[in-house]
């Protein structure tokens, strides 16, 4: 099966993370709209890899939800 579509959108949620914990701080430029919806679906795709991305693991998802709920969005 091929999973190029999980892995680029799991992708695109890290880089929003990014952008807003380091440059917006601002929610609106989340895919998910709020931190629950966005992590949630990272948990999701993430879990739905048989081959885990090598640039992205649970302890860097729990990162992102603890930075992106620290700025009180």
């Amino acid at each position: 099966m091929n999973n190029t579509f999980t892995y680029q959108m799991l992708g695109r949620l890290q880089s929003d993370c990014e952008y807003v914990i380091h440059t917006t701080h601002c929610t609106r430029h989340l895919w998910g709209m709020t931190v629950n919806i966005h992590i949630t679906e990272m948990k999701r795709l993430y879990n739905s890899l048989e081959v885990k991305p090598e640039w992205l693991c649970p302890a860097d998802i729990a990162y992102y939800e603890k930075e992106l709920r620290s700025l009180g969005i």
